[in-house]
């Protein structure tokens, strides 16, 4: 994921979503796990971290960093997926 995001403070709020988040079902539940989530997601669009491949990249970092489980991991990378695309609408980007 560094490679992806270059912004410390963007990848710090990953970082404390997925710490918190791993082992909820589903992830992001809990309205504070879903507030942390959707900090990161706009941090994300914002440093432009929303090409195509971030999903999958996403998915694979929650499993091999953080230790999630694989459908775990694929829901959300799917939700970031959705989540950038509503921002892109909204925007007209």
């Amino acid at each position: 994921m560094n490679d992806l995001i270059k912004n410390r403070d963007t990848y710090s709020l990953l970082e404390s979503w997925a710490g918190q988040d791993k082992n909820k079902v589903p992830p992001a539940s809990h309205p504070c796990d879903e507030k942390s989530w959707l900090e990161f997601v706009v941090a994300a669009f914002r440093d432009g971290v929303d090409h195509g491949g971030v999903s999958n990249v996403l998915a694979d970092w929650l499993v091999k960093e953080q230790g999630w489980e694989q459908t775990r991991a694929d829901e959300m990378a799917i939700r970031y997926v959705q989540a950038i695309a509503v921002l892109k609408e909204y925007t007209g980007r």
